[in-house]
């Protein structure tokens, strides 16, 4: 197993992509904590703006991984000769003073992403509780006046009986 310099900038590279990758999932566990309180909050419109931003957020952060994922497959096709290698797979193959820091940076990688999974699990089941409880006060309030259907992505949407196109999607 012979380090070049070459290989040397891609480790250095990789660990930039990492670090870049990092970064995003903390914005996006921010983002979910915002998303979060705007729900207990009950103000839609602000429910509105942070389920955008949690969306964005989450395609830059698939992005970066990406990103990782294809300095992964050059790495692990100029060390190993095989391209499928993954991250964890790919340490056996980094200089020695460089595993430790790739063993924490998977480490904080993994951690983030099941912190960000969990919360965004819960938002999805609180806003569905609050979307239930708001169906429930209408049908009691206004009995008929809303129908539930689904999108075709599978998510609820109320329907408004009395007009066209006025609706509400209840999806997170």
């Amino acid at each position: 197993m012979l380090t070049t310099m070459h290989s040397l900038g891609l480790w250095d590279e990789l660990a930039d992509a990492l670090r870049d990758e990092l970064a995003e999932y903390g914005g996006l566990l921010g983002l979910l904590d915002e998303q979060r309180q705007a729900i207990v909050s009950r103000k839609i419109d602000a429910l509105l703006e942070a389920n955008e931003r949690v969306h964005e957020q989450a395609a830059t952060a698939n992005r970066y991984r990406l990103i990782r994922e294809a300095l992964c497959a050059r790495l692990a096709e100029s060390q190993a000769g095989k391209a499928e290698l993954g991250l964890a797979e790919l340490v056996a193959y980094m200089p020695p003073s460089a595993r430790p820091l790739f063993e924490a940076l998977t480490r904080e990688a993994t951690d983030l992403i099941a912190k960000a999974r969990d919360k965004s699990q819960r938002n999805s089941a609180l806003l569905a509780r609050a979307g239930e409880l708001n169906e429930k006060v209408i049908a009691v309030v206004r009995p008929g006046s809303t129908t539930k259907t689904y999108t075709a992505r599978g998510n609820v949407y109320l329907k408004n009986a009395h007009s066209r196109g006025n609706g509400l999607d209840l999806s997170a």
